[in-house]
């Protein structure tokens, strides 16, 4: 009787919590519109349009905290029960167009089948073929709590509204044995990402005998089939029918195993990080890959061990997180624009605003530059924020200056590593071809310059990036390597740094620790962007299309100056043509620049952010996620090169092999690759304008940078007497920029805007070359008129 009145008792609550699931499904409505939520997705299911069905518990809490409260404590049971409300209260589909497919056929095919054995099967087989609910089931069901990317940030904390746990994500250390078969929010990092392979929901059996089928459901991670056909004819007849599976007839889900690790801020001093991992299936698969830091909501479940792990272990159970939703703390750049067409990106609908109060009223039309006949162009909000931002007179350092903006100076640095986050477009030939567009830089200089902030703080704002030091990385932790999956023990390539960066950046930092035969394996990604393996019977070729940051001390520690450059950066040339730009920054003494510095250090460590600009003078600089959208919108454009601006890089190419032919203690190696990575500069610079044209002042600045990043190596020779590296006076090298521009242009005038893009070019400022056209004007050698344009006295041959 006991046991009679306790099965009653689970049957009625049962019951009652099926009721009550099909009464939120059925009426709960969204605060904004009124409209039936849940009705309305399991239309969409009903049409074929969705293939799960996402209920957020904090709609779940505000409707009923107590059915909130039982989903979260035993989240695998309410799974049945939602499905099974889901399923009552499907709507019949609108939609008449929608063909049949294999599910529609089998289950019409069974059907007929089981009206026409209806007379022969006697009733006590009823409810062997009934077709289970799973397996002619459209959808999955699905508990999330909706946390957003900024809830990763370490700074998130709970609204008195999500009582769904103490916090709204978890460290891995928070899950104890009490929250076993709850949902939980854990964060981590995604460290291997299995194949997603099969996994079998229904198996459908077929005796060979009398023809019944008979389906078996699986629940757990081992079952046992069926061989013996528990049909009342093959009983009757005394036959033993032998059952065959069937797999055309059983049902498969997608499945695929990650692993979670602990986030290095979430690791107590003197541990190692957790690990834990998790089960995806369905449409959860392939959302995230190895490198990505994410939140995962998911189901905190224990496995027992098999085999001889189970002896061994006796009662201690393993534990896995069966995943409901995954959210990712940084979008990748195509993600980023697939969530702001669809008018969810972060922070873009406040970006809309800010650009329609500036004046765009329309909202989403605006004119577009190259547009045919100045036609208007749709945008999304993402694009018109950043539009917004590219129209301002400042905006190539205001986004510079946004990147790391507590270090203190290092502007060009800043522009150079904008630039490398932004990258060229990759051209692909017809003949197979494959020129990479992702920007390579390596900064080498003395101890304490900043250069591993700077390396962080670009792994921060890039969307996909891996951070490594060259001691602690071998050529296989670089590459790949060869190990064997726990689930199949089958021998599996595992992704190094560079795979794992794939369309992303990867930063080295102490680059001239690496041995030589590991800093060899960087070769080929840097220049083809692959990774070639041949090992253990696996011959294949991995994608590295990975943008290489690097930092580096000089070969003495410091730089030497009574040594050649070539000396001091103990780099073979093969390495040092593969980066485009090789900054070399050194620490001189210099009082005004020291008391800054100080100064700016100061005020950080006393606020805990860098000095505020000068708002007459210059703009804010971008939050992280405001910068990383606009970089999203830029790299949707495909700049070209001009026909006309061909002889213009041609000539200065030829210029800088000059210039190095010139020098017998030369800072770099230009060879063809210099000549490609100005192309690759001037195109970034171009997506950083959101034009689809390079302009002759993106070869510029291109060169100009290229100058600069030797700079302060001109400049300490100089303080060491080298005549034979001694920098030309820059109001002497301005004039003689003008005057070979007169002489090969043949004309007596040149004007003031061609005098200011030369004197960029090369590096002279701007207040040098007004120096230069007063001085020289004073001297008689030519007359500056009203537009400051030069007017040579006596020709240009004078």
């Amino acid at each position: 009787m006991a046991s009679a009145s306790m099965g009653s008792m689970l049957s009625g609550k049962y019951s009652e919590a099926l009721s009550s699931a099909r009464l939120f499904l059925s009426s709960f409505s969204s605060t904004n519109g009124g409209d039936l939520k849940y009705l309305s997705n399991l239309q969409d299911i009903a049409n074929r349009k969705r293939s799960s069905l996402i209920i957020d518990m904090n709609d779940l809490y505000a409707y009923d905290p107590e059915l909130c409260e039982s989903v979260k404590g035993n989240t695998k049971r309410y799974m049945n029960v939602f499905a099974e409300a889901a399923d009552a209260a499907m709507p019949p589909a609108t939609d008449t167009s929608i063909p049949d497919d294999v599910i529609d056929t089998l289950t019409r095919q069974r059907r007929e089948a089981q009206r026409e054995q209806e007379g022969d099967t006697p009733a006590a087989d009823d409810d062997l073929q009934q077709l289970p609910a799973v397996l002619t089931r459209r959808f999955e069901v699905l508990f999330t709590n909706a946390v957003k990317p900024e809830d990763l940030k370490p700074t998130a904390t709970t609204t008195d509204k999500d009582k769904l746990s103490e916090a709204a994500v978890l460290p891995l250390r928070a899950l104890t044995a009490d929250r076993i078969g709850s949902l939980v929010c854990v964060r981590g990092i995604i460290t291997k990402v299995t194949d997603v392979k099969p996994q079998l929901q229904v198996a459908t059996y077929t005796c060979d005998e009398c023809g019944f089928e008979i389906y078996q459901e699986i629940t757990g991670g081992q079952y046992m089939p069926i061989t013996e056909c528990p049909a009342t004819v093959c009983r009757t007849r005394k036959v033993n029918g032998s059952l065959f599976h069937q797999p055309r007839g059983s049902k498969f889900v997608k499945y695929q195993e990650v692993k979670l690790q602990e986030l290095s801020g979430d690791v107590p001093i003197g541990h190692t990080p957790r690990s834990l991992t998790i089960h995806v299936r369905g449409t959860l698969t392939r959302t995230a890959s190895a490198g990505d830091s994410v939140a995962i909501t998911g189901i905190f479940l224990p496995v027992p061990f098999t085999g001889y792990k189970a002896m061994r272990a006796g009662l201690i159970a393993d534990t896995y997180l069966e995943a409901m939703n995954i959210c990712k703390e940084k979008q990748s750049f195509d993600e980023s624009r697939g969530s702001a067409e669809g008018g969810s990106a972060d922070g873009s609908a406040e970006a809309a605003e800010a650009a329609a109060a500036d004046g765009n009223q329309e909202g989403a039309i605006v004119p577009v530059e190259g547009a045919a006949g100045g036609a208007a162009f749709v945008m999304d909000a993402e694009e018109i924020a950043a539009r917004h931002i590219a129209n301002s007179p400042d905006a190539y350092d205001r986004l510079a200056r946004s990147i790391a903006p507590e270090i203190y100076g290092f502007v060009d640095v800043k522009k150079a590593l904008l630039l490398l986050l932004v990258g060229a477009p990759t051209r692909q030939l017809t003949d197979g071809l494959r020129i990479r567009g992702d920007v390579h830089i390596c900064l080498m200089g003395d101890p304490g310059v900043a250069k591993s902030q700077l390396l962080k703080q670009v792994c921060q704002v890039a969307p996909r990036s891996v951070y490594t030091t060259g001691r602690g990385s071998s050529g296989v932790g670089l590459t790949a390597a060869v190990t064997r999956d726990a689930v199949t023990n089958e021998l599996v390539l595992e992704g190094g740094a560079l795979v794992l960066a794939d369309n992303g950046v990867c930063c080295i930092d102490e680059f001239d620790k690496m041995d030589e035969s590991d800093r060899t394996a960087i070769h080929e990604v840097m220049e083809q962007q692959t990774v070639s393996i041949a090992k253990a019977g696996i011959t294949t070729t991995l994608n590295a299309r990975t943008s290489v940051l690097s930092a580096a001390n000089p070969k003495y520690g410091r730089y030497d100056l009574r040594a050649t450059p070539s000396e001091n950066i103990d780099m073979p040339a093969a390495l040092l043509s593969r980066f485009d730009l090789l900054f070399l920054i050194l620490d001189r003494s210099d009082r005004d620049r020291d008391e800054r510095l100080a100064h700016h250090v100061l005020h950080v460590h006393a606020h805990g952010a860098a000095p505020d600009p000068d708002a007459e003078v210059t703009a804010a600089g971008l939050t992280p996620e405001q910068l990383r959208s606009y970089i999203s919108v830029a790299r949707r454009r495909d700049p070209l090169v001009p026909t006309g601006l061909a002889d213009y890089v041609a000539a200065a190419y030829a210029e800088l092999r000059k210039e190095e032919a010139a020098t017998d203690r030369p800072h770099s190696y230009t060879t063809a690759r210099t000549l490609l990575a100005v192309l690759r500069l001037g195109s970034a610079l171009a997506r950083l304008r959101l034009a689809d044209e390079v302009a002759q002042a993106d070869v510029d600045e291109a060169l100009r940078l290229m100058r600069v990043s030797k700079a302060s190596l001109y400049a300490e020779a100089e303080d060491a007497g080298d005549a034979r590296r001694r920098r030309a006076d820059p109001v002497s090298a301005a004039f003689a920029l003008i005057r070979e521009e007169a002489i090969r242009t043949d004309a007596s005038v040149v004007t003031h805007e061609r005098c200011a893009e030369l004197a960029t070019g090369a590096g002279i400022s701007a207040e040098d070359l007004e120096e230069c056209l007063n001085e020289y004007a004073e001297l008689n050698v030519w007359v500056l008129n009203d537009n400051r344009d030069v007017v040579l006295v006596g020709g240009a041959d004078e």
